[in-house]
């Protein structure tokens, strides 16, 4: 006798089996998604949610693009809001209004919506009142707890010493090699001693005859000299602990108009102007930084200043890899055309340039300065990645002037 064949559990002629399948093929075929079926059906809560609670809606990231949808772009807003404003502050060195430090650039170092301030003869009176003002801007950084504070001054000699040293010019300098590195020691001892930490020197233009704002500054007509007694000079400013800023990248006496007053444009071919940057080139290893000029080299950019310009910031940068770059001082005429302050800041900033730097005090840029140079940035679409790259190089830099409550040499 043959065995009965087994039975399938289940089979569509069944009652339940086949009317199931009627109702997913009906379902389906008027295009049911997977979501009918589970709210036809819900499956048991997974969740932790308590009996009687409202389930937490979960968190939305922001972008820049949820603030802008009419320009969305994908950076995120970690970039656009106060991480932005406070990679921006990192940047920027400002002037002060008077001999003591005002309540506002007091605030701001605390805040850390400023990275520094650059000091001017009217700020100087005498060397008391000097350290003064700088142990009060040191103590309004360590009071936000911040590294020591950029506190810059231009202490060439000659015709550019903000505090009267009876220094040499770096024509006259140039006159006794050997003892160029002993001039810069000397500088950099007595900035030291009074708690400033950084000096827009030494000068590596190159001479050029019948330029009047560069009479006397240079060291020489040829880049290899300029460089070899810029580069003594810097070495003494740092055997102080002051850093040497390198300027006015890549070279200020392609031109004879001064960008103090007007703009400055030079049509220079690639060897003239490789010949200049030759001196910026040699020297680099010495220097701790580069400042760049409002020159626009027609050569490189034809469009924006050197201060200005993604291209010559990058070839600075790549000079001084451990170092910073600095805009010269954004107050000056050439730069007049490029908008407001806050406009210039933020395509020096946007475009790679480290620090932004201007004379003018803070209480005379308006309010939330810092804030406005960010929204700026965030406006015109800059690559965030320079930004964090300045705010990071110039953040090491602090960091290796030491604590800011450290008193000056005494």
């Amino acid at each position: 006798m043959t065995p009965p064949r087994p039975q399938p559990k289940f089979r569509i002629t069944d009652r339940w089996g086949g009317g199931l399948l009627c109702v997913l093929l009906l379902l389906l075929s008027q295009g049911a998604t997977l979501a009918i079926l589970l709210r036809a059906f819900p499956l048991a809560k997974t969740s932790a949610v308590a009996e009687g609670q409202k389930p937490t809606a979960p968190k939305k990231v922001e972008t820049v693009a949820a603030r802008n949808d009419k320009n969305p772009v994908e950076e995120p807003v970690a970039l656009a809001g106060a991480d932005l404003k406070q990679a921006v502050g990192a940047c920027i060195v400002v002037g002060l209004p008077g001999t003591k430090l005002d309540q506002r650039t007091s605030a701001a170092l605390r805040e850390g919506e400023i990275t520094g301030v650059i000091l001017m003869g009217a700020n100087l009176k005498s060397d008391g009142q000097i350290r003064q003002l700088t142990a009060d801007i040191r103590a309004a950084a360590n009071e936000g707890g911040k590294p020591a504070p950029l506190i810059c001054i231009d202490q060439e000699g000659g015709s550019v010493q903000r505090i009267k040293m009876g220094l040499p010019s770096a024509e006259e300098m140039a006159r006794t090699p050997e003892k160029v590195r002993d001039y810069g020691a000397e500088v950099g001892k007595k900035l030291a001693e009074l708690g400033i930490n950084v000096n827009f020197a030494p000068v590596l233009d190159l001479s050029m005859p019948g330029s009047k704002v560069l009479a006397g500054r240079t060291f020489s007509a040829d880049p290899v000299e300029a460089a070899t007694l810029g580069g003594d000079f810097a070495r003494g400013l740092k055997e102080a602990g002051v850093l040497a800023i390198g300027k006015h990248f890549p070279g200020h006496g392609l031109v004879k108009d001064d960008t103090h007053t007007q703009i400055a444009v030079s049509n220079a071919g690639k060897n003239e102007l490789n010949r200049h940057l030759r001196a910026f080139k040699l020297a680099a290893s010495s220097l701790d930084g580069m400042m760049l000029s409002h020159i626009i080299y027609t050569g490189w950019d034809k469009d924006l200043p050197a201060s200005l310009s993604p291209k010559l910031s990058a070839i600075a940068t790549e000079m001084v890899p451990n170092g910073i770059t600095f805009t010269d001082a954004a107050d000056m005429q050439a730069l007049q055309k490029y908008g407001t302050d806050a406009e210039r800041a933020s395509l020096a900033l946007g475009n790679g340039t480290n620090v932004f730097l201007t004379i003018k005090p803070l209480s005379t840029l308006g309010k939330n300065f810092t804030a406005r140079v960010a929204e700026q940035i965030s406006a015109r679409k800059f690559d965030a990645g320079k930004l964090r790259a300045s705010a990071t190089a110039v953040g090491r830099i602090r960091a290796s002037l030491g604590t800011s409550t450290e008193n000056p040499i005494p």
